[in-house]
């Protein structure tokens, strides 16, 4: 027995054919708010693929491969299906990471390999709020988040504005108008450096951007991924790093390299929450890591 909650709409569609007609009844069956949030979802499909090659000559023993899938479930993404070409493990870190572990007992002379990775994902135009959260963690200083440095506790106070929401706004806003965007530098220097320097890449905008809404008592964390406003073959020069905020009981995205504050979240696909306790050789890498002497890894 169907309960009061489900509404049932039909659609009825008549196809005309020379002779004939064929009459085509779809039913759809809503039922509540979860069906609801599931219409309006957005289906994105993304694939990407690395090619690993021994270089040496000699049979590398143990090689192994590690790589980020989505994660599993955001305030706007949720993976619904992973699927490679190799088999592999999976390894969740306390940030609800999934790193893809591709071992290879060996690894022949000379040897390439092609790593395929599918993945399908829901995502939302809206953050899901959250209750009840203990935001504290985002709120410290830690590697490359130096919210406590005097120059960042100066500045996040210069730029302090009525609210947190405008408080936010002014950061993203003064960041990409006064810090030099330098070009992908491959290296982590952090908020400090970025603020002393005045240059740094997305990463670096990333970090100031946590940094200054931190001193500010604003929670923020770091994220990296890619921007995608399709089912798309992810690239190389497609990874990028972005910031989010939490206001109003959601996590906000803010990407001033892009000088994006709260929009187009829904194109974010979150590949790595960036863990407040860094530090874990296991996961605290990005893209990519591999072991195995003579063994090199590029992404495709």
């Amino acid at each position: 027995m169907i309960s009061a909650a489900v509404r049932t709409r039909f659609t009825t569609i008549c196809i005309l054919t020379p002779g004939v007609c064929i009459l085509v009844v779809t039913v759809l069956i809503l039922s509540g708010r979860g069906n609801a949030q599931a219409a309006s979802a957005i289906q994105r499909h993304i694939a990407y693929s690395y090619t690993l090659q021994n270089e040496s000559g000699e049979t590398i023993k143990d090689a192994q491969f590690r790589t980020y899938a989505p994660v599993k479930q955001t305030p706007t993404q949720k993976c619904t299906r992973i699927a490679a070409s190799h088999p592999y493990k999976t390894i969740t870190d306390k940030a609800g990471n999934r790193i893809l572990q591709f071992d290879f007992q060996e690894f022949p002379a000379y040897a390439v390999k092609i790593v395929t990775i599918e993945a399908d994902l829901l995502l939302s135009k809206e953050p899901a709020k959250e209750k009840g959260k203990d935001l504290t963690a985002y709120l410290k200083a830690e590697r490359f988040i130096e919210k406590d440095a005097p120059a960042v506790r100066k500045k996040a106070k210069e730029l302090a504005a009525k609210g947190s929401l405008q408080t936010a706004r002014s950061i993203a806003r003064w960041i990409p108008e006064n810090v030099k965007y330098s070009g992908y530098t491959g290296a982590d220097y952090g908020a400090l450096w970025a603020l002393s320097q005045r240059q740094g890449d997305c990463t670096e905008y990333m970090y100031l951007f946590a940094a200054l809404c931190r001193a500010n008592s604003i929670p923020a964390r770091c994220l990296e991924g890619y921007i995608c406003e399709e089912s798309i073959v992810l690239k190389p020069g497609m990874f990028h790093s972005w910031a989010e905020f939490h206001h109003d009981g959601a996590w906000r995205v803010a990407d001033p390299s892009n000088r994006k504050f709260m929009q187009d979240q829904h194109n974010y696909i979150v590949m790595r929450i960036f863990r407040v306790s860094q530090g874990d050789p296991e996961t605290d890498f990005h893209r990519l890591h591999f072991i195995g002497k003579g063994l090199k890894v590029t992404m495709n």
